[in-house]
Parts: C-alpha cells; structure tokens; sequence
C-alpha cells in the first residue's frame, strides 16, 4: 500500500456491470463467474474494455453477510446490455485514490487509510468505493497482486 492517498478527478465513464448481493466470503467467486461472462457480452457487441475491471461496492454500511457488490468492465462507449449485464455511465467525481499491493484479505487496511485521509481532509463519502485490478489472477500470486481502490468524495 502506497502511504499518501491522492487526490484524483475522475471524467464520466460508461460501464457494463452485473450488481449482486452477496456476502465477503462469496465475492472472489462471484466475480470469478461474472467478469467471462462481462468480457463476452463485450465481443458480442463489437466491444473492448477502456480499462481494468472492477467491483463497485454500494453497500452504504458493511455486512460481510449482505453485500451490495457490482462487477464491472469500463467501456469506451455505451453498449448494449444483455441478460443481467446492464450498461450505464457513472457519473464524474472527485476521489481519494490508493494502491493496494498484496492480496485481497488485506484490503481493509487500504480502505482504513482511505477513511482516515478522509476524515483529515474534511471529506465525507460521496458514492460507493470501488476496486480496479491491476495485477491479479490468473496472472499473479497473492502477494503481487496490485488493486487500486477508489472513494468517490466531496468536502464535508
């Protein structure tokens, strides 16, 4: 984990995502299944990926029993959804940016460091925090892999 979080406006960015609830246990396997079948939506409608996926967590509170989790593929335009994959464009926003390094059980402490920089910076939550993988499996072991998390954030 990188130590200072950054500050980042982020431009509107049309996604194709499948949002389920789940729980913290069940969300790798979750997003093994529904990131194929986003990625063939995606060939099906002549479409590429404009950037890594992600897993969009709209949870307003944490339940590790009932998440609110979306998997998501960042698109260069609008396409056409198909079956549970609905397209959409999320909105631009100011937020708080940092690397994770490592594996995925150790997120929280990211996430953590991410409310402190809020809570310092007299920023408050302004939507649901995000996942972008950078480096991770199949490609990767657990202790390479690389996950930017993003809060959405506005002045308290």
């Amino acid at each position: 984990m990188s130590q200072t979080p950054a500050r980042r406006e982020v431009p509107a960015q049309p996604i194709l995502g499948v949002r389920r609830v789940t729980s913290i246990e069940q969300v790798g396997a979750m997003m093994g299944e529904l990131f194929p079948k986003l990625y063939g939506v995606l060939v099906l409608r002549l479409a590429r990926p404009a950037g890594p996926p992600r897993s969009i967590y709209h949870s307003p509170d944490f339940d590790p029993e009932r998440l609110d989790v979306e998997a998501a593929l960042p698109t260069r335009r609008l396409v056409k959804g198909m079956g549970e994959a609905q397209a959409r464009v999320l909105p631009a926003h100011q937020a708080l940016v940092l690397l994770h390094h490592g594996p995925y059980e150790t997120i929280e402490q990211t996430y953590r460091a991410l409310q402190q920089a809020m809570e310092a910076q007299g920023l408050v939550s302004a939507g649901a925090p995000y996942e972008s993988y950078l480096v991770g499996p199949p490609r990767a072991k657990p202790e390479d892999y690389r996950t930017e998390v993003s809060w959405p954030v506005k002045p308290a």
